[in-house]
Order: C-alpha cells, then sequence, then structure tokens
C-alpha cells in the first residue's frame, strides 16, 4: 500500500548498472526536490530491462538513464519507455563525450543528456520537475 506521501510525490526512477552512480544521482534528486518544493520518491533500476519493467508498472515523471548498462542499454530502454508512457520525462546521465552517442540518445527520446557531472543534473532535474 502506498503512503499519503507516495500518492502526492513526484515519481522519479533512477537507472545505472554502478550503485555509487545511484546514489549520486539519488542525492541529486533529494537537493533538486527540496529546492523546488516537491517532494520526490525516487525508484532505482541496475539496467535498462529492469527500468522498462518498472516504467511498465509506474507512471515516472522523470527517469535518469545511463547509457551504457548491461542487458539493455539506455536507448534502447528509452525508446521502450517512450511506447509505454510518452509524457515520462527521460534524462540521459552518461560518461560519453561522443557527439554521435548524445544525439544517438536524444533520438531515442532521452531530452537531455549530460556528463556525469552532479551540478548539471541537479538543475536538469530543477527544470524537468518544474514541467
Amino acid at each position: 500500500m502506498t503512503s499519503p506521501t507516495e500518492r502526492t510525490s513526484l515519481r522519479c526512477l533512477i537507472v545505472d548498472d554502478i550503485d555509487s552512480n545511484r546514489a549520486v544521482m539519488e542525492k541529486q534528486v533529494a537537493i533538486a526536490s527540496k529546492a523546488c518544493k516537491l517532494p520526490c520518491v525516487c525508484d532505482f533500476a541496475k539496467n535498462g530491462l529492469e527500468a522498462v519493467e518498472l516504467s511498465s508498472k509506474h507512471e515516472y515523471k522523470l527517469i535518469i538513464m545511463d547509457n551504457n548498462m548491461p542487458e539493455k542499454d539506455g536507448r534502447t530502454a528509452a525508446r521502450e519507455i517512450k511506447v509505454l508512457s510518452p509524457r515520462t520525462h527521460i534524462i540521459g546521465f552518461t560518461a560519453t563525450k561522443s557527439q554521435e552517442e548524445i544525439d544517438e540518445c536524444k533520438s531515442a527520446g532521452m531530452e537531455e543528456v549530460l556528463p556525469k557531472n552532479p551540478g548539471q543534473l541537479r538543475e536538469a532535474v530543477q527544470q524537468f520537475m518544474r514541467k
């Protein structure tokens, strides 16, 4: 059963195959949530396959997703999630510096693709929370 806070909170999915990266992403979402005065509940996935499964069960306002993961990469997952939930905002948070990969991520449905920089992520999360 969901708590009253969960029913009135934004729901965010954090997707990365590395535990420490998920922790950094969660921290930035918490800071952004507090700054926006919008409570946010985070779920977690370790790969794109889990992200698609969770997206089929829950409606997410925002997904923050790594691109290079085992089982299903972020681009493939983003395409599938956008079919399930076209209004979900997806931010790519990746170590890539390749413009080609960034363009591929955007073509797959990621609205923003950021380098793994916590400050940039926090700013983007705040913008998408307000949409």
